[in-house]
């Protein structure tokens, strides 16, 4: 929930990558009943709505990151990876919590003798991308336990204390103060 009440940390893991960048990522994004489905001839896809959470502290000294929320995926149209920034908290006792829906794509069909992976319909998570030097940023990963509950699983980063901020953008060429 928006509150962090309930919701599930995921372990992680980091690993640098040849871009010269860090994947944080756990292989325990999906609840376990969806690992456990059997897939079955169509497109099966499995979902999650996750939370990243950024600190700064004395191994992050960032105002603000570069994230990538990294999908792999077989062809270019099914690679769903999207970048953004993400200002950091100037208080290292508080977070920046990122919420973000995630899935994994699978397309099966059946031939003699049982089901078989379409190699070219495949696309699936794979975890959050940041700079090397600000890998430390990322507190933690969580898998938000109800997502039924929200009313739509939409991409929001959520500074320190956003429940006193205006819950809306300003155009600030547009609008005076």
């Amino acid at each position: 929930s928006l509150d962090n009440q309930g919701d599930k940390p995921v372990p992680i893991s980091r690993q640098q990558l040849a871009s010269g960048g860090v994947l944080v990522y756990s292989r325990h994004v999906f609840p376990a009943d969806e690992q456990q489905r059997q897939w079955t001839a169509g497109t099966q896809l499995a979902t999650a709505y996750l939370v990243a959470e950024f600190q700064t502290g004395p191994a992050c000294e960032f105002v603000t990151t570069s994230v990538t929320f990294r999908y792999t995926a077989d062809r270019k149209r099914h690679d769903f990876s999207r970048a953004m920034q993400i200002s950091l908290p100037e208080d290292e006792e508080q977070v920046t919590r990122v919420f973000f829906p995630v899935f994994a794509l699978q397309h099966v069909h059946f031939d003699f003798p049982g089901p078989v992976v379409d190699p070219l319909a495949n696309a699936a998570f794979t975890g959050v991308e940041v700079p090397l030097e600000q890998a430390s940023c990322v507190r933690s990963l969580l898998r938000i336990a109800a997502p039924a509950q929200l009313p739509l699983p939409l991409y929001l980063t959520l500074p320190p204390h956003w429940q006193t901020m205006d819950h809306y953008q300003r155009i600030a060429s547009w609008e005076e103060n």
